[in-house]
Parts: C-alpha cells; sequence; structure tokens
C-alpha cells in the first residue's frame, strides 16, 4: 500500500539535516502541484518549509463565492485563508501568477490594497511600499458558476488603470470577455506593462478601429473568437490581429475557435502574408486550425519562415490532396495539424500514408489530420536494426509546460476563457 503525504514527512524528518535548500528545491519540483504533499512537506523543517513555499505559492488565485447582491457588510474582499497567507511578507516575494476569478465589480473594488500587500524590493526583501510588485503572469477570469462562462464585465478601464501601477514587472496576462472595454482601453493598458511577453485576449467586433499599439516585448498571442463564417467578419478579425502584432517580435500566434465551426470557411491568406511580411525570422508556433488558408500563402510562409517549428491550419480538400503528393513545404516543421473544410466527409488519413508524408518531411514528428494523429520516431527492432517507424497515437498533443501558454506550468486558457 502507497505511503501517505503525512508519512512522507516524518519519513523526510529523520533525515532533513542531510539536504540542503538547493537540494529540496529541486527534489520538491517533482512534486509540481501536489499541494497537499507540499504543505505536508512544509513542515518537516525550516529549510523545508522555506522550499515547499517556493511551490505552494507561486501561483495564487482569488475567487470569492458567487454572490448575486453587494454585501456591504464585508470589510475585507481579501481574507480567503490561503490568500491571506499569501500576502504575508515572506510568502509574498514568492508569488509570480495571481488569478483573479470575480463576478461583479465589488469582488475587486480594492486592488491597490491587494497590491501593497504583495509587493517586495528585488531581493525579497520587506518594501517601504514604492518598491517593484512579485507578479510576473496577471490574468483576470470568468467566475466558473457565473452564467455566461466567458464573461468579465466587472473589468473596467477603471479596475484595469487601478492595477496598473502594481503589475510593472509582469510578463504575461490575460483577459476574458468585456464589453466593458474597447480596444483602446485593453492595448492602453498593454502600453504600460513594459515587461508584457505573453498576451491571451478575447476579441469581439468592434466597428471603431482601434490606436495601432507598440508591445515592443510581445512574443506571444493568444486569440478566443467566434468563428466568422463570412469575408467581411474575417477582414475585421485578421486586421486586428495585424494590428495588434505588428510592432511585435512575435514569436507565436494562436487563433482559438470557441464553438465548432460550420458554413462558409473564408481565407486569411492576408494574415499568414502579414506574417511573412513582418515576422517571418522569428515565427516559431502557428495556430489557426479552424481558419482556412490557400496553398500559395501556405507554400510562402513555410519558405520563408525558417524558425516556424509547429503549424495548424484548415486547407481545401484538393490542397490536402497536392500536399500529400508534395509535402516537401513542411520540411523544417516538427509538428502539423491539418483540417479540411467544405467537403460532405473528412478525409480519412492511413497509418501508411502519414508514413509515407513523413518520409517527405524528414524533421516532421507529429502529424494530424482532421483528427486522427500519428507520430514518428527512430525505434530499434529486436536484432538491433534502427528504423523510423510512424504509428497512430492519441489525438490530444502532448506539450511541455511552457508550450501551454501564457501562464506558468497552466494550459493556454482554452479552459480559462471558455
Amino acid at each position: 500500500m502507497s505511503e501517505g503525504p503525512e508519512s512522507v514527512g516524518r519519513d523526510l524528518s529523520r533525515d532533513a539535516r542531510f539536504f540542503t535548500y538547493d537540494v529540496l528545491i529541486n527534489i520538491l519540483d517533482c512534486l509540481d502541484s501536489d499541494f497537499p504533499s507540499l504543505c505536508c512537506c512544509s513542515q518537516v523543517s525550516r529549510i523545508f518549509m522555506d522550499a515547499a513555499a517556493t511551490y505552494l505559492y507561486r501561483s495564487v488565485t482569488y475567487s470569492p463565492a458567487f454572490s448575486p447582491v453587494l454585501n456591504l457588510r464585508k470589510q475585507d474582499d481579501f481574507a480567503l485563508p490561503f490568500f491571506s497567507s499569501a500576502q504575508l511578507q515572506h510568502n509574498a516575494a514568492l508569488v509570480r501568477h495571481l488569478e483573479v476569478s470575480v463576478t461583479d465589480p465589488s469582488g475587486i473594488a480594492n486592488p491597490p490594497r491587494l497590491a501593497a500587500r504583495a509587493k517586495t524590493d528585488p531581493e525579497g526583501l520587506p518594501s517601504n511600499g514604492e518598491s517593484v510588485p512579485v507578479w510576473r503572469s496577471f490574468v483576470f477570469v470568468p467566475h466558473s458558476r457565473f452564467p455566461s462562462q466567458d464573461n468579465c464585465g466587472s473589468v473596467t478601464p477603471g479596475v484595469l488603470r487601478a492595477f496598473l501601477p502594481h503589475l510593472q514587472e509582469i510578463t504575461s496576462f490575460a483577459l476574458g470577455l468585456s464589453y466593458s472595454l474597447t480596444d483602446d482601453d485593453v492595448f492602453a493598458f498593454c502600453k504600460g506593462l513594459p515587461s508584457l511577453q505573453t498576451l491571451e485576449l478575447r476579441y469581439y467586433l468592434q466597428m471603431r478601429p482601434a490606436h495601432m499599439p507598440r508591445l515592443s516585448k510581445l512574443r506571444s498571442l493568444t486569440v478566443h473568437c467566434q468563428y466568422v463564417s463570412s469575408s467581411h467578419d474575417a477582414a475585421y478579425l485578421y486586421k486586428w490581429v495585424r494590428r495588434t502584432i505588428t510592432y511585435t517580435p512575435l514569436e507565436s500566434l494562436r487563433l482559438v475557435c470557441e464553438h465548432q465551426p460550420s458554413g462558409a470557411a473564408p481565407s486569411f491568406d492576408p494574415l499568414l502574408e502579414h506574417l511573412v511580411a513582418r515576422h517571418a525570422p522569428r515565427l516559431r508556433i502557428l495556430d489557426l486550425r479552424e481558419f482556412l488558408v490557400g496553398w500559395k500563402a501556405l507554400a510562402r510562409l513555410c519558405d520563408s519562415c525558417s524558425e516556424l517549428e509547429d503549424l495548424f491550419i484548415t486547407v481545401s480538400p484538393a490542397t490536402l490532396n497536392d500536399l500529400q503528393i508534395d509535402p516537401s513545404p513542411f520540411k523544417r516543421l516538427r509538428r502539423l495539424g491539418l483540417n479540411t473544410r467544405n467537403e460532405r466527409g473528412r478525409t480519412k488519413f492511413t497509418t501508411e500514408a502519414a508514413a509515407g508524408f513523413m518520409e517527405l518531411a524528414p524533421n516532421l514528428r507529429r502529424l494530424v489530420v482532421n483528427g486522427d494523429s500519428f507520430e514518428g520516431g527512430w525505434a530499434a527492432d529486436a536484432s538491433g536494426n534502427v528504423s523510423f517507424t510512424v504509428k497512430q497515437v492519441n489525438a490530444a498533443v502532448r506539450l511541455f509546460s511552457w508550450e501551454k501558454g501564457c501562464l506558468d506550468g497552466k494550459p493556454t486558457r482554452m479552459t480559462l476563457l471558455d
């Protein structure tokens, strides 16, 4: 029978004197988000407590219970036990990710008070109130109990302005849908984050174009949106994306369609042309899996973007047939996903077809075609002969933590913002 966290803690306490902080910090990393075990380890000794706290407090969530009315008797919006503990001076220095999940404006009525409790100097010592904050990523998400799952209506321009002075060091920011905010409000806020590298937003159509933001350090953008079935609406979407990324050192772009697409599939070739013109030297990841692109724009993208490793797009059935014959545009890719649209039945890929495809694209290790997923790798048989083999695998693409989006070790908010 496996031992519980309590017995593990007792066993560790007997040999705690043989551990140093540098060793423990690497050992406890294996526990990842196993908070019960981390909590037990923190009770072994002072060294264990310091090491475990690094993982216990690196990600903090403020998510009060939903209340349909404003409770004027509530004196402290941030009195939840773990949240209060995270605001102690010796723990606040460890916070790297702060998630605010509320349903009404009263839930974040006093953001400066929260920020003041979570400020330290660069060495992690208590501050005098004017040094840099410790957060590295920050996200406004819809409350899980709120009727509209993607609604962040409580986030207003005033809320953003109140938080801005306390978020100067964050590198990641995510925001759900708020009709209280215009694009100019959001981009003005993002422009005020000098270290911002990863951004995740919910797009909705606004008739007045936003000013073109200059996000000089932004490397990753994820956009959640409704599917667009007309060329008119598609133009609004890809022009919005182009304005957002024009003055950025972009490496990763994802457009996440929140509902199963249906109807016509307008071309997103103009977005690919922009990526070739402005971001070819750096682009590594492009995920437009529900948006149609043509053969010529696709070939030009793959030929120009020398660093491109991951690509997921939708193509016509005719383009897929052409690519099966000549997949050479993908010779530098590591992972490729292809969907098809505008056909009665989705094209099924066999393992043999996938093997032939990968043979002509020598760097390709993962291929997904209309949900059928294949993985290639070198393997030795019983005689010791090594050969490249392809097998069908689970369709879920395995991602390392640093590939999952804007939050440390958390998936891109296909779950946060759905």
